[in-house]
């Protein structure tokens, strides 16, 4: 597992220095997430309205991989994805919600969670199975079992 925050392709008019716009990062991150060829990446402040997070696996995707995104459903929850490697592991519940308690004039903060079946292995399989691989993203990148 992985987690990249992006730096949301929306602060790209204020890149400068070593701050680079996002197409520029882009093969940077993909050279990066290739290196670690994790099953499951965390994805943040990846920019909803310009589908950066769907740039992001269309080019992982480019070079062979079978990225998808957990929910592509516009507005799921803002910039905070999962992505997960369709040839390694297959999604079996996957969920969002918006913090209740939000600071007014920022962007709202979600939390992202998806339980995946290791597809080699089979664990994972059943939602009461102890080997069941949870993944939840928050402010930070957070994997446990159950």
């Amino acid at each position: 597992m992985a987690s990249f925050n992006l730096s949301g392709q929306n602060n790209d008019f204020k890149a400068s220095g070593d701050q680079q716009v996002w197409a520029e990062r882009l093969p940077v991150v993909v050279s990066q997430i290739l290196g670690e060829s994790p099953d499951v990446v965390g994805l943040q402040e990846a920019y909803a309205p310009s589908g950066q997070y769907i740039s992001l696996r269309d080019a992982l995707n480019a070079t062979g991989k079978a990225y998808e995104i957990s929910d592509l459903t516009p507005g799921a929850s803002n910039g905070t994805r999962i992505m997960y490697n369709t040839a390694t592991v297959t999604p079996l519940e996957k969920g969002a919600f918006a913090y209740a308690n939000q600071v007014s004039d920022k962007t709202a903060r979600y939390l992202v969670w998806a339980t995946f079946r290791h597809n080699a292995s089979g664990k994972g399989s059943s939602s009461s199975a102890p080997t069941s691989a949870r993944t939840a993203l928050m402010s930070r990148f957070w994997n446990g079992r159950n």
